[in-house]
């Protein structure tokens, strides 16, 4: 469908049943990476964020949990896809 080459290497946007994707290389394997429509995305402009106070315990709280959760590396086997499985027991079944 195309192709995309920052710093020269080169990634190949392909169409497919679940959207577009990009494939990259990485390392010793190529990584797909859904891509969005335009339409499906929206400025942060146009999503409504109302005035509101933010209580200090709040705000706490918020900091506390993203420092407890922010980490300098992600280990993707940790998370299944749940979709992607149970597309795959109905295509088993043949449904």
């Amino acid at each position: 469908m195309g192709e995309w080459s920052p710093g020269g290497q080169r990634n190949e946007i392909i169409q497919l049943l679940l959207g577009v994707v990009l494939v990259r290389p990485q390392e010793e394997g190529l990584v797909l990476e859904q891509l969005y429509y335009a339409d499906e995305l929206k400025p942060f402009s146009a999503v409504p964020i109302g005035e509101s106070e933010v209580k200090a315990e709040e705000l706490a709280l918020a900091v506390q949990l993203i420092q407890q959760a922010a980490t300098t590396e992600f280990h993707p086997d940790g998370y299944q896809d749940e979709v992607r499985q149970r597309m795959l027991e109905q295509i088993e079944k043949g449904e």
